[in-house]
């Protein structure tokens, strides 16, 4: 006479699939929220530490000012008359601040995206060389991006560094969620 179980193994294995599966739901919501923080930061150089690019940096000699973008057909039908001051560099087309987009992958799979075209065959490269995981990747879509970058101005810059200074608290926020 032994002791003999009240559950089957796939009683165990549902039971880990179903902690597997609020994880990675976790995962997903805050790597999604971290995305479209990077996005709107980017193309609205919200938060941006100035000292960081010598383009603001009132220390350099001949800093550049802050440009203002060009309005929109659908904020002048608002009766907006003048447009807000977004970013260090002037974008005439709006083609690169348009560009820059965020992609989420799991296992080389990209499972969530905003972006254009030209920021998905970049972010594609990119995940391409992950094949385990979640994977979130910030791109500028435009070739030209990484250009301007090197002039000093910030395109996605700034993005990048906060994703990377938000990673601790995400872990601990997927951690607090998991011991619900």
């Amino acid at each position: 006479m032994g002791i003999e179980p009240n559950f089957r193994k796939s009683d165990i294995e549902k039971h880990f699939n179903k902690i597997r599966v609020k994880f990675e739901k976790a995962i997903f919501i805050r790597l999604k929220v971290l995305g479209e923080e990077c996005v709107k930061m980017s193309r609205e150089s919200v938060g941006i530490n100035p000292s960081a690019f010598p383009v603001n940096d009132s220390k350099a000699k001949n800093p550049k000012p802050l440009q203002q973008r060009v309005l929109r057909k659908a904020e002048i039908d608002k009766g907006i008359n003048q447009a807000p001051v977004y970013g260090d560099y002037l974008d005439q087309t709006a083609n690169l601040r348009n560009s820059i987009g965020y992609f989420i992958s799991k296992d080389g799979v990209i499972i969530n995206s905003f972006g254009d075209d030209k920021a998905a065959q970049v972010a594609q490269k990119v995940i391409s060389e992950f094949a385990n995981g979640f994977v979130l990747v910030v791109v500028a879509g435009m070739e030209y991006a990484a250009a301007v970058e090197a002039k000093g101005y910030n395109v996605i810059s700034s993005s990048m560094l906060y994703a990377e200074s938000q990673i601790p608290n995400i872990r601990k926020k997927i951690e607090d969620t998991l011991l619900k």
